[in-house]
C-alpha cells in the first residue's frame, strides 16, 4: 500500500473537540503511530486512532517512546463523570493523557472531551472576567499514611515544610497564578490548599483554554465522594455559562476495542457517561521529555 493509503486522514469529531483517525489496515508500526500521534495531538489537542492493530503491550510501548508516565486503570464506577482537566486540583506535572480500550462498554460509557480553547473563546465576557479575577482555591486533607508515602516518616511540621518546598517548585513550572501551601490540622493530617486560574495557557500555540477541575469537584463534592473540595464560591450565572458552553462543544468517544486516544492536559477536558456492566479502559499520565516540552 502507498503512504497515503497507511496514513488516514484525521476527521473532526463531532463539536470539535479533537479528531478521529480510522485506519483501513493495522499501522505499520510504533514509529508510524508515534509520528502521526505527536503531530495531531499538537494541532488538535486530542486524537482518537481507530484499528491500528496494536495491543494493550504495544500501546504501552508508543506511550514511553513519546511520554512516559503513571499506568493506570480508570475508576470501575458506573455514575457520570464531570469534563475536567486530569489532577488540576494538585500541583502536578502532567503533559499527555493517554487511553486503550480493551473491553468497550456494553451501554453508554462513552469518554466525553472538550477543547478548552474553544470553550475560553465561547464564554461570555462577564464569566471570563470572573475567571481572570479568581482564581480556583481545592483544598485536601491528608492523613500521615498518604503524605507519608510522598514525604517519608517525618514529624508532621516538617513534612509540611517539605511539601510546601516541593509543591511550590512545581507551581513555579505549572505557572497561570498557580500556589500551594500546606499546615497540619492535627497530630497526622495535612492541609493542602492549591490555587490555580481556571483559564491556563497550552503548551502549544500558548492559548488560553478554560481547562481546570472546577466542574469535577463540584460534582463529586456533591456526592461526598472525594478527598478535596473547591473552597471558591462560584456565582449561579457564571456556572450556568460554563455548563451551556461545554455543553455545546463536548464530544464523545463510542469505545470499540484496540481504540486509543491521547489528550494534551492543557487544552482538553474529559470525562465519561454513566455506564453498566464491564468497561477496560487503561490509562497513563505521560510527562514529556524536556526537549519535547
Amino acid at each position: 500500500m502507498t503512504e497515503q493509503h497507511r496514513v488516514p486522514k484525521a476527521a473532526s469529531l463531532p463539536n470539535g473537540a479533537g479528531v478521529m483517525v480510522e485506519h483501513s489496515q493495522p499501522a505499520s508500526g510504533i514509529d508510524e503511530l508515534r509520528s502521526l500521534t505527536s503531530s495531531l495531538v499538537r494541532q488538535h489537542g486530542g486524537v482518537v486512532v481507530r484499528n491500528a492493530g496494536i495491543d494493550v503491550t504495544e500501546f504501552y510501548a508508543l506511550v514511553e517512546s513519546i511520554s512516559p508516565g503513571i499506568k493506570r486503570g480508570v475508576g470501575d464506577e458506573e455514575q457520570n463523570l464531570h469534563l475536567h482537566g486530569e489532577l488540576y486540583y494538585l500541583p502536578a506535572k502532567l503533559d499527555l493523557l493517554w487511553f486503550y480500550c480493551v473491553v468497550p462498554p456494553h451501554d453508554r460509557g462513552q469518554t466525553i472531551l472538550c477543547d478548552g480553547v474553544a470553550v475560553a473563546r465561547q464564554l461570555k465576557a462577564s464569566t471570563r472576567f470572573f475567571f481572570e479575577a479568581t482564581p480556583l482555591e481545592y483544598k485536601f486533607d491528608s492523613p500521615r499514611r498518604v503524605w507519608a508515602e510522598l514525604f517519608g516518616d517525618l514529624p508532621i511540621e516538617q513534612a509540611a515544610a517539605t511539601a510546601n518546598a516541593t509543591m511550590g517548585a512545581v507551581c513555579d513550572e505549572l505557572g497561570d497564578g498557580a500556589e500551594f501551601s500546606c499546615e497540619p490540622v492535627s497530630n497526622d493530617v495535612l492541609r493542602g490548599i492549591f490555587r490555580r486560574c481556571a483559564l491556563v495557557t497550552t503548551r502549544w500555540g500558548r492559548e488560553p483554554a478554560f481547562v481546570n477541575s472546577m466542574l469535577l469537584a463540584l460534582g463529586l463534592t456533591a456526592a461526598n465522594t472525594n478527598g478535596y473540595s473547591l473552597n471558591t464560591d462560584i456565582p449561579s450565572h457564571v456556572l450556568d455559562d460554563v455548563d451551556a458552553t461545554t455543553a455545546r462543544l463536548t464530544s464523545e468517544i463510542e469505545w470499540q476495542a484496540g481504540d486509543f486516544a491521547v489528550l494534551d492536559n492543557s487544552r482538553m477536558m474529559h470525562g465519561r457517561r454513566t455506564f453498566t456492566g464491564e468497561r477496560d479502559i487503561r490509562a497513563v499520565n505521560g510527562v514529556l521529555p524536556a526537549r519535547e516540552q
